[in-house]
């Protein structure tokens, strides 16, 4: 086996969050659970922001009707 891919199984098992509190932690999350994870940057105070959701006003159309041919060669419904 190769040093490459000795290093990936490793990276692919599964670590416990680092604060212990039993959920499943990740490298890109400093081998913490999501939740403590953001836990962490509110008390770091480095979490960002998300911005608040703008308002946009879209007019409304009311659709119309479509207007159907009828041509009496070739009926739409044919009784039966």
């Amino acid at each position: 086996m190769s040093e490459q891919s000795a290093t990936t199984k490793a990276s692919a098992e599964p670590q416990l969050c680092k604060m212990d509190c039993g959920f499943f932690g990740s490298n890109a999350t400093g081998d913490c659970c999501s939740k403590c994870f953001h836990e962490l940057k509110k008390k770091d105070g480095t979490e960002s922001v998300a911005p608040a959701p703008v308002a946009v006003s879209v007019a409304q159309e009311i659709p119309t009707p479509m207007e159907v041919e009828e041509s009496p060669s070739s009926p739409i419904f044919a009784p039966s």
